[in-house]
């Protein structure tokens, strides 16, 4: 029991939030387990194959359907949230089960990621949809670092009376994937 004249301690939320922290001390087994990173409205999960930083983004507002749907049956098939891959490539085998670190701190909202000569520390941020990563390259014969965008899926996939359509196109010197889910009268557009 607390005497009256006494105040409770403030507790510790950067102690409390940070119990949550994930520490991996080699790759995921699949991109399912990845570290997660987002905003609330955009985030991905993000895991290693050997030689590359792999990430799937996604956005809480990306539908394929709607609920009147008469050809998406199943769970798997909708599409939901998937926007895009995003593959940092480092050309040699950065992340073996040997030499991979990885991080997620709840509190700082940031995941580190360190391979063989490589240490990757990204963020999302929390105002806008943005995703950054910074990149330090130690190797001693490092290989040119390549960003790879894709789609999720074929650049037309038609089920019944649904469609999905995606492109990838250059605005102003920026990579734009477009993608269009139609079905009846639904329409759903991300950039």
């Amino acid at each position: 029991m607390v005497p009256h004249d006494i105040e409770p301690a403030e507790p510790d939320y950067q102690e409390l939030v940070s119990r949550a922290n994930l520490h991996f001390t080699r790759p995921v087994p699949h991109s399912g387990a990845g570290l997660p990173l987002g905003n609330g409205r955009m985030g991905s999960l993000v895991w290693t194959d050997p030689s590359e930083l792999k990430l799937q983004v996604n956005r809480v507002d990306v539908f394929a359907n709607d609920c009147n749907t008469n050809s998406l049956f199943t769970f798997s098939a909708d599409h939901g949230g998937g926007c895009g891959l995003v593959d940092i490539c480092f050309g040699t085998e950065t992340f073996s089960a040997d030499n991979t670190r990885q991080k997620l701190s709840v509190w700082d909202g940031t995941v580190a990621l360190d391979g063989d000569g490589v240490a990757v520390q990204g963020l999302a941020w929390h105002e806008q949809d943005v995703m950054a990563f910074r990149v330090d390259d130690q190797r001693d014969q490092g290989a040119a670092i390549r960003i790879e965008v894709s789609m999720l899926r074929a650049s037309l996939v038609r089920v019944l009376d649904h469609t999905s359509a995606g492109r990838f196109e250059v605005r102003g010197g920026r990579g734009v994937l477009i993608q269009e889910f139609t079905e009846g009268n639904y329409v759903c557009t991300t950039a």
